[in-house]
């Protein structure tokens, strides 16, 4: 399959995705050197080339997401190879507003497995486009923080939700 990868410089460092002709494939979140984000990039695609004219409208969203400005992401995705159920939430997860959450029950709900909170949260474990597929946005019940598996884990989570929260905040006042 033709896959393609581009690195973007962002405010909060390099950050990447990879996309085949069908769509989006994945987001890889900020690092410090772009030498770690090609690692993080061949190690899941040893067979990618760079392209830096790749969504070159995803590339711009993505660096003024980083930059705590509201974005709607509007890609094609290809999840050839994801489970029917993963697609379904993490579609369902896109649909969670800039600044709000969800728990995992709620999408589960949204998605038709009221008892699925856990497998949504393997979906959302499994989330192969971050920020695109906004799981940081998805909470325990409780409203506690839960899980995320990138690099940085929970501080990154809750980093993105208090950066989103900022913006949304000052987005209110100039209203």
């Amino acid at each position: 399959m033709d896959m393609r990868y581009r690195i973007i410089e962002t405010q909060r460092g390099y950050a990447g995705f990879v996309a085949s002709p069908r769509g989006l494939r994945q987001v890889v979140l900020p690092v410090r050197t772009v030498g770690g984000l090609k690692r993080v990039v061949r190690k899941d695609n040893p067979e990618a080339v760079e392209d830096r004219s790749l969504l070159s409208g995803f590339a711009d969203a993505l660096q003024r997401y980083f930059a705590g400005e509201t974005v709607v992401f509007d890609v094609r995705f290809d999840w050839a190879g994801r489970s029917r159920f993963a697609v379904e939430v993490w579609k369902a997860c896109r649909r969670i507003g800039y600044g709000q959450t969800r728990s995992y029950k709620e999408l589960a709900e949204q998605v038709g497995r009221p008892r699925g909170a856990r497998a949504t949260g393997m979906a959302m474990r499994c989330n192969p486009c971050p920020i695109a597929v906004p799981c940081h946005r998805v909470l325990r019940s409780d409203g506690s923080l839960g899980g995320f598996s990138s690099p940085g884990g929970v501080a990154v989570k809750r980093a993105l939700l208090e950066m989103e929260a900022a913006a949304s905040a000052a987005r209110r006042q100039h209203i």
